[in-house]
């Protein structure tokens, strides 16, 4: 495979902005997730998983961040985070031009997608050196190392490695060390690209 190749330097550059949203509060552990609300990105789901979290004592904030979508999955998010009774943990802050202030502000970035092939946000989350959590979608063995720098989760059972990054802050520690030296490399990319068309 031949991955895309993605500016690190402006992700980073762009990370490290203020964040003007009175929305965002960083009060608690920050659980960010990004993308467009489509049904196979399973962000209707986030209220059910954030339940599960705050049964088991997690005190957090998860934010989603990405455009609105399909209008039937934004519906179905608003009202599970209803029927949850997770409003005060759950906040949908719509889309934004510049989601990287967002992961580099968070603890965490959590994938809850039925599919990706490259995913793109998992990639901006290891650069800005934050775990990742993710569904076993088919190519996330590809981005994330188990237990490393991450954990790849059925979404029947995110809810897990989840409760023990807040709950652990040993755990959470060392996986903040292992990604801490992570470094996209763009270099590789091209040398296959030219190396294809050589």
């Amino acid at each position: 495979a031949i991955y895309n190749v993605l500016n690190s330097d402006m992700m980073i550059n762009l990370a490290n902005l203020q964040i003007d949203d009175k929305n965002f509060v960083r009060d608690n552990f920050t659980i960010v997730s990004i993308g467009r609300i489509d049904p196979v990105k399973r962000f209707s789901e986030i209220p059910l998983i954030a339940a599960k979290l705050k049964q088991s004592s997690c005190h957090f904030k998860w934010y989603i961040i990405g455009g609105r979508g399909v209008p039937a999955e934004r519906e179905l998010l608003m009202r599970n985070v209803a029927l949850c009774e997770v409003g005060d943990c759950v906040i949908y802050l719509g889309e934004k031009d510049n989601p990287y202030c967002y992961i580099r502000n968070s603890e965490l970035l959590v994938n809850t997608s039925l599919s990706e092939a490259c995913p793109y946000v998992i990639n901006e989350a290891k650069i800005l050196h934050n775990p990742v959590v993710c569904t076993d979608f088919g190519s996330a063995e590809e981005f994330i190392e188990n237990g490393v720098n991450g954990y790849i989760s059925p979404i029947e059972s995110i809810h897990e490695p989840i409760i023990s990054l807040i709950k652990n802050q040993e755990l959470y520690d060392k996986m903040v060390s292992n990604i801490s030296g992570f470094v996209y490399d763009n270099k590789h990319i091209i040398n296959q690209i030219v190396g294809l068309f050589n």
